[in-house]
């Protein structure tokens, strides 16, 4: 079941590790929808995801998500991450994160990403 991450999603996670907003969202079909923290509602459409991944490489200095594990089956990836963002008066707010990623046509059509709100939301008040 496990294999190499495919393409399409290691472009993407290097162009969130480069703060490239449209290069991201060019990794997802035009209908995508994107979890980005399951209970919130989920973000859809490529414009959409490119707004959510502007708003952070605004936000943030640095962005770097590291592959902890990952599986791939078919058309589907399961990853565990530890995302890191970083500040711009210099202090890092990282969260463990799960997702899977479903693809289609070459291109990523949904993401689910799971993470603990309430332990970002600690981390994040210093």
């Amino acid at each position: 079941m496990s294999q190499a991450l495919p393409s399409i999603v290691t472009q993407w996670l290097e162009r969130i590790s480069n703060r490239d907003a449209i290069g991201a969202a060019d990794c997802f079909t035009e209908d995508a929808v994107y979890h980005y923290a399951i209970p919130h509602p989920p973000v859809t459409g490529r414009d959409g995801i490119r707004g959510m991944f502007s708003g952070q490489a605004t936000m943030y200095k640095r962005i770097s998500w590291e592959i902890t594990e990952s599986a791939v089956c078919g058309d589907r990836v399961w990853m565990e991450r530890l995302d890191r963002f970083f500040t711009h008066d210099g202090r890092e707010i990282a969260i463990e994160c799960a997702g899977v990623v479903e693809l289609e046509g070459g291109l990523i059509s949904e993401v689910r990403d799971y993470v603990d709100l309430h332990t970002w939301e600690e981390r994040n008040k210093s």
